[in-house]
């Protein structure tokens, strides 16, 4: 069964602390953890250790990113 895709919500703050993805709200150092957690494929990983190319694409673009809130994010 397959639900419509949906707009979600999401807010930073201009200094980069907190983002807001629809109701769950995040600080710096707990996104970093997020995004840590799917770049390792969550539980229980990816398979053979290989990323699906948004996984990479998604590291690629954090590790280029300026803004405060991603800013200084290692994917190790």
């Amino acid at each position: 069964m397959f639900v419509p895709a949906q707009r979600i919500p999401v807010m930073v703050n201009p200094n980069g602390e907190f983002i807001a993805i629809g109701n769950y709200a995040f600080n710096r150092p707990q996104f970093h953890a997020l995004l840590r957690y799917v770049w390792l494929g969550g539980y229980p990983r990816w398979a053979y250790d290989v990323r699906p190319a948004y996984v990479v694409e998604m590291a690629a673009a954090a590790k280029a990113s300026v803004h405060p809130l991603i800013v200084g994010i290692a994917f190790s």
